[in-house]
């Protein structure tokens, strides 16, 4: 497994760089990797400017959508650049803090 940031799992040509990392791999070791994207649909600084996907996104979960034939949708960009896609939750708030930094207390 590679973790890496944003566009560096791209498996075809990329502009900036004529070929990400991932696009590299797949040629000098003649594989095709799983590749997931968590950047493509992640939250802006406010929600009026995340993708609809996004704020269509109800589940406190992350989601990987399907089309109607029960195939991975990755969005409509072409060329697709990665296998999956996947879609965060966008981040809830209580007291200007992150809900995911607030640790739930148990009743004693």
């Amino acid at each position: 497994m590679i973790y890496c940031g944003a566009a560096r799992v791209y498996e075809k040509n990329y502009p900036p760089w004529e070929k990400a990392m991932v696009g590299r791999l797949k040629e000098y070791l003649n594989t095709n990797p799983l590749t997931i994207d968590q950047t493509i649909y992640s939250e802006r600084s406010d929600k009026i400017y995340n993708h609809l996907l996004i704020n269509l996104q109800d589940k406190n979960y992350p989601i990987i959508l399907t089309d109607e034939n029960d195939q991975i949708f990755n969005g409509n960009k072409e060329p697709k650049q990665t296998d999956i896609v996947i879609i965060h939750p966008a981040t809830e708030y209580t007291k200007n803090r992150p809900d995911l930094l607030i640790a739930e207390q148990s009743e004693h």
